[in-house]
């Protein structure tokens, strides 16, 4: 589901369009080895997660608040290719990255309202 078309498959980015307070999160099942996997807000980690997989399957997960400005780019990125147990199956869709707008920015809308007077 892309509503709005912001997520750009090609890159795994979403770009934004609105400014606001935006909620991710990210569920990366993982097989047989360790992952090591962030949140990246324009090229800074705003979440790190480290899962050690002790057996067959496993799941790392983390989520987010922040605040975006239009343009401002959004994705997951392994941070230690050494430890990348990233699992993808075609028959599964077991691994998400998902995130909505929460709040419009108030200044956004107030600018909105002015433009269709």
């Amino acid at each position: 589901f892309n509503e709005g078309g912001h997520y750009i498959s090609s890159s795994g980015k979403f770009i934004c369009a609105i400014p606001g307070i935006y909620y991710f999160s990210y569920d990366i099942t993982l097989a047989n080895k360790h992952v090591a996997i962030a949140l990246v807000h324009n090229g800074d980690y705003r979440i790190k997660t480290f899962d050690a997989n002790t057996g067959n399957h496993d799941v790392s997960s983390g989520s987010t608040v922040m605040y975006l400005q239009p343009e401002d780019e959004v994705w997951l990125e392994i941070f230690d290719n050494e430890q990348n147990g990233l699992f993808s199956d075609p028959n599964w869709t077991d691994s998400l990255f998902s995130g909505f707008l929460l709040y419009p920015d108030a200044d956004y809308l107030d600018a909105l309202a002015e433009d269709e007077l």
